[in-house]
């Protein structure tokens, strides 16, 4: 999306930009909404996908396989499922958060302010949402060693596997939250000031 371009159109001498020039930014605003919420939908598809099925694992283990070894003990192991719901809480969050932006902006083709407003909306819950998992890969990391320090009190891992995954899913968490952070600081917040800019700028 190019916001110069945007900014130039309203802020002209006459400020007064023709209807076709107009609908062409209307419909620049609207395809780029559509473009992102359809990638909202992409990205959650794979974690609902991951979630469903290991919350129906662990289901049909406690339901169906109680007795078998190795099986899933509430008891001893409850850390592994509650690391479960602190991962299906922030999903759950997500969509929240989209079924609310959606409700506020159902059409954001009808006008440029009104499309300015959904896609500074929008930039605002992505820029929730990345700190929301980062903050929950951190909340994560002490519930993932106690995960770890159960399965191993349970003989189900040896020490050294408890060491050895430590370390790596410590390791994945460090990238995944410098990953989401620079994303944040290189494209979400720059991108946030340029829209606020230009509502500024539509709506004086």
């Amino acid at each position: 999306m190019n916001y110069a371009e945007l900014l130039q159109t309203w802020s002209s001498p006459s400020n007064r930009p023709s209807p076709a020039e107009i609908e062409r930014q209307k419909w620049i605003c609207a395809s780029t909404l559509a473009r992102r919420r359809r990638g909202f939908v992409a990205m959650m598809a794979t974690p609902a996908l991951v979630l469903t099925s290991i919350s129906a694992w662990w289901l049909w283990r406690v339901a169906f396989a109680g007795s078998a070894p190795g099986a899933l003990a509430f008891g001893r192991e409850w850390a592994a499922p509650l690391l479960l719901a602190m991962t299906w809480g922030l999903f759950v969050l997500f969509v929240r958060g989209q079924a609310m932006h959606l409700r506020r902006h159902p059409e954001p083709g009808a006008s440029i302010l009104g499309g300015l407003r959904a896609l500074h909306d929008d930039n605002r819950r992505s820029q929730q949402r990345v700190k929301s998992a980062a903050w929950l890969h951190l909340a994560c990391l002490p519930v993932l060693s106690l995960a770890l320090r159960q399965l191993e009190a349970a003989d189900k891992i040896q020490p050294r596997e408890f060491v050895s995954a430590l370390v790596f899913f410590g390791a994945v968490a460090g990238l995944s939250i410098a990953g989401l952070w620079v994303f944040l600081a290189c494209k979400l917040r720059p991108e946030g000031r340029r829209l606020g800019a230009l509502l500024h700028a539509y709506e004086e």
